[in-house]
């Protein structure tokens, strides 16, 4: 795994006023020009059908490329079986990525209503999920066949980093030695587990600098370990789908490790955006709003001579 600066971390806890209106797709004032390439193929996804092509969306500044920029990663939820990299503001997210000077690709991946087939090199991946009884409270499909969902988002998202590493990327700006993954939901989880779960299966893949999850989790236990890459966790203390407790033991593992961690808890709020509002001053941390704090936590990891970044744990009431 990367090695990444040793900072120690900072717990605090504080309450903030905060109103519960306010959905995901919420974009800043900031409207400079993108280049975009849309639905670009990245890799071909084998289903019990045949293959089907899997699609993302690249995001960059219009600015002539003098410096090589950061990659960030954006994986959209949906409990493995719904969303696109279109739904709930996740390509949102990615201009905002791009605005702050990064390039950004969302991505789509094999869903299980696509009966994902998952290749060689990660069905020890697969088995591992399937004995960690990897499973959500709304999955409604067999353990194997949620197991396997996980497995084929956890696979294309490995696929999509090794295209972007291989395919030129100083055409696009990108500086693959520094990358951030970004997901929400099953995004989230899929990162998680991209990030901090396959080193004992040796997949060669450019690994993250950096992890942002949105009301995510981890299905096995354990993941992090020493030098592995710090982490920014955002979720709902109500949620009912991915319980919070997911993040709060991401929280404890990424501390035994050593590893820089922050997690934002929002009082009352639900799964998702359901009383998260990510750009509301009323849910700000010392001014700053949750997409503020988000995006200034990617660059304290991926850009040079950018103030160090706050672990730290916050309830907001």
């Amino acid at each position: 795994m990367k090695m990444v600066r040793t900072i120690a971390a900072l717990v605090l806890s504080c309450s903030v006023l905060l109103s519960c209106s306010g959905a995901g797709p919420e974009s800043p004032s900031d409207e400079r020009a993108l280049l975009t390439e849309t639905n670009l193929v990245y890799a071909q996804g084998l289903t019990e059908r045949g293959s089907i092509p899997l699609r993302m969306d690249i995001y960059r500044s219009d600015e002539a490329c003098e410096t090589l920029k950061p990659l960030v990663l954006i994986i959209h939820g949906g409990a493995f079986v719904r969303g696109s990299k279109e739904s709930n503001g996740w390509d949102q997210r990615a201009r905002d990525a791009a605005r702050r000077g990064y390039v950004a690709a969302v991505i789509d991946y094999r869903l299980i209503p696509d009966a994902p087939v998952i290749a060689e090199e990660f069905e020890r991946v697969w088995a591992d999920l399937f004995e960690a009884k990897a499973d959500l409270p709304s999955n409604t499909h067999s353990l194997e066949t949620y197991a396997r969902g996980v497995t084929a988002a956890i696979e294309d998202t490995v696929s999509a980093l090794r295209f972007l590493q291989s395919d030129a990327p100083q055409d696009r700006c990108i500086d693959v030695s520094r990358i951030g993954v970004w997901g929400g939901s099953a995004g989230a989880i899929a990162a998680v587990h991209v990030a901090y779960g396959l080193e004992p299966y040796a997949i060669s893949f450019p690994e993250p600098d950096v992890v942002i999850g949105y009301w995510g989790m981890a299905f096995i236990d354990d993941l992090i370990r020493p030098g592995d890459a710090p982490i920014f966790m955002l979720h709902g203390r109500a949620d009912d789908r991915v319980a919070v407790q997911g993040s709060l033991d991401l929280r404890a593992e990424a501390d035994a490790a050593g590893v820089g961690a922050a997690l934002y808890i929002v009082e009352g709020a639900k799964h998702g955006y359901s009383g998260i509002s990510i750009q509301s001053e009323t849910q700000s941390v010392r001014g700053q709003t949750l997409l503020d704090l988000t995006l200034e936590f990617l660059d304290a990891h991926l850009k040079e001579d950018i103030p160090p970044p706050v672990y730290e744990t916050v309830l907001i009431e």
